[in-house]
């Protein structure tokens, strides 16, 4: 999570400023200021996801109960269509049995 929040705080503040600004200086332009602040938001929300995904790989990578059983062949990119948009992120990839 600490990424997204790094890319909210140091990206995202920027660019809702931005568009803040070109918003009051154009504001018969209110739809492009909504769908920007709607396209920054998804990303925040997609690299939170991201983030989740990978945090869950990572503890399911260092568990005992997995170790006893299963070998990590490789770590590969996966990636998930959900209502928020494609998510990409790596997970282990086990041997095939």
């Amino acid at each position: 999570m600490v990424k997204s929040i790094k890319h909210l705080t140091q990206e995202s503040i920027l660019n809702f400023g931005k568009l803040e600004d070109d918003f009051f200086e154009n504001p018969e332009q209110i739809a492009e200021y909504v769908i920007g602040i709607t396209k920054e938001l998804y990303k925040v929300r997609l690299l939170m996801i991201k983030e989740s995904l990978e945090a869950m790989n990572q503890m399911l990578k260092e568990s005992g109960k997995r170790r006893a059983y299963w070998i990590v062949e490789k770590d590969h990119e996966k990636e998930l269509i959900i209502s928020l948009g494609n998510v990409i992120f790596t997970k282990m990839l086990l041997p095939i049995n």
